[in-house]
């Protein structure tokens, strides 16, 4: 959320958040394939709120690790995502899926609206 806390540019950062999504969404793919999409979605899950709660634990002055674990976590909520958008769609019967699936893409845009707002909080 605040990029100018990782020690490296925000330029370089979001370039490395941005490349950090198609590695996950390909391995993603090929986890879902195989183990299906439950855990592939569960596991996804997992390691996201691990390496997000374990960059809570690292101190400031190891700005490496913490970069390392806040790209680990991202590439794990892009892939989740990717998981949880297909699964959803194949949840829903043929007569309300495309209902479903704009509520769904509506409820993650909302989400995404929201998130900003977090850091605010922070400041209460």
């Amino acid at each position: 959320m605040d990029l100018q806390k990782f020690g490296v540019g925000i330029y370089l950062i979001q370039v490395i958040f941005g490349a950090v999504d198609i590695p996950a969404k390909l391995l993603i793919m090929a986890t879902m394939s195989t183990l299906g999409r439950r855990p592939s979605l569960s596991g996804a899950l997992t390691f996201a709120g691990t390496a997000v709660l374990a960059n809570l634990l690292v101190p400031h002055d190891l700005q490496t690790l913490r970069t390392c674990l806040a790209v680990l976590g991202k590439g794990c909520l892009a892939a989740s995502f990717q998981c949880c958008y297909l699964y959803s769609a194949e949840l829903y019967p043929t007569v309300i899926r495309q209902n479903g699936m704009g509520w769904v893409s509506m409820m993650a845009r909302l989400g995404a609206m929201v998130a900003p707002l977090v850091q605010l909080l922070g400041e209460f």
